[in-house]
């Protein structure tokens, strides 16, 4: 006994018209975006619950087509015991994995970005992962030897059962994923990192599981050295040294890595950390001031060891100055002008963009 070829395709046909084709019609994305987390990242428990979900659904309906061919039409309804199991531990996986990791999200003990090189097989920092290839890999035989055993099956009998032994190193890899899960917050974590500075100035790391030990900050995978860290279990804070650790200078604009080595262990989740030599300027608070008046310029990267501003050409004198903030008052030799020109300078670099002042009598 066996199936034959219209049952073997048959089966798939069905089988990839349920599983791929429809998801992909209704939700139109690509059908492998089934098996994606939240994250963006292949989930190894989607994976393996997909390919077991595709597994005994082409058994279900191969075995039942080769029973249409004998004209018998009775829907199978005796599933083996081993069968249920497998499935209930693919789903059961599915549902404590999607638990577990939500659960440390929202607590924030764990990010998880779309910018992580987790997969099927690896972990968030893009290492192989054991657990995850255990459980890929016996869910890989199980589903080979489960086909081998429906190809040969009687289909008057229904679907085979999954040997027992197998099914013991099956629940073992299940377990060994979960349990795994379970004690990954071991792992520092990093939640953020201050998204844009100057040489100079401070960068905070927030996280989990720095610990207190003192360890090392790392800058495109080059430690800091000589910088001095304050160090606590959730927050790292520095000062941006004034050329890269690896000994070139800063360009402006430069997406720097920044990753945390704590207890001996990576951090999972290094951040990128934008480089600004130039300030930064969004707006002024006034949109027409007289000579003499003080105006305020809001935006990034504002101050430094000499700040300067410029009304048209004109210097002006800064009051009042802070890295969103500074105050200046207009020139008295100002001359009235609609949309003068407002250059802010820091430490000798210019601002790529001018703010328009009317200066008025």
């Amino acid at each position: 006994m066996g199936l034959s070829t219209e049952a073997v395709w048959g089966g798939i046909g069905i089988t990839l018209l349920g599983v791929w084709a429809l998801p992909s019609i209704f939700t139109k994305k690509c059908p492998w975006k089934i098996i994606e987390g939240a994250d963006g990242r292949r989930s190894t428990s989607k994976f393996q619950f997909l390919v077991w979900t595709t597994v005994i659904m082409f058994a279900y309906v191969a075995l039942f087509i080769e029973r249409c061919t004998s004209h018998n039409y009775a829907p199978i309804d005796d599933i083996p015991r081993n069968v249920l199991l497998a499935m209930g531990f693919s789903g059961t996986t599915l549902a404590a994995a999607k638990a577990i990791t939500s659960g440390y999200v929202a607590s924030g003990r764990v990010s998880k970005t779309a910018n992580g090189s987790g997969g099927v097989l690896t972990d968030d920092d893009g290492q192989s992962d054991l657990a995850k290839t255990q459980l890929v890999g016996w869910t890989v035989i199980g589903v080979i030897v489960y086909l081998v055993s429906v190809f040969h099956a009687d289909p008057s009998k229904g679907l085979p059962d999954i040997d027992g032994a197998l099914m013991v190193l099956l629940g073992l890899g299940h377990g060994a994923y979960i349990g795994k899960k379970l004690v990954t917050t071991d792992t520092p974590q990093i939640l953020s990192v201050t998204s844009l500075t100057r040489p100079g100035q401070s960068v905070i790391i927030t996280g989990f599981g720095f610990g207190a030990q003192v360890g090392t900050v790392l800058a495109d995978d080059h430690a800091l050295i000589g910088v001095p860290l304050g160090w606590e279990d959730t927050k790292i804070s520095f000062v941006l040294p004034l050329t890269h650790p690896n000994g070139s200078s800063w360009r402006e604009g430069q997406t720097v890595t920044v990753g945390v080595n704590a207890g001996g262990q990576a951090a999972a989740n290094p951040q990128p950390l934008v480089v600004g030599l130039a300030p930064r300027p969004a707006s002024l608070r006034l949109s027409s001031a007289k000579a003499g008046s003080m105006v305020t310029v809001t935006g990034q990267l504002l101050t430094g060891m000499t700040v300067a501003i410029s009304v048209d050409g004109v210097p002006a004198t800064v009051t009042k100055q802070g890295e969103a903030e500074i105050q200046f008052t207009v020139p008295v030799n100002a001359m009235p002008k609609s949309g003068a020109a407002v250059l802010v300078t820091v430490d000798g670099h210019t601002a790529a963009n001018a703010l328009l002042l009317d200066v008025v009598t």
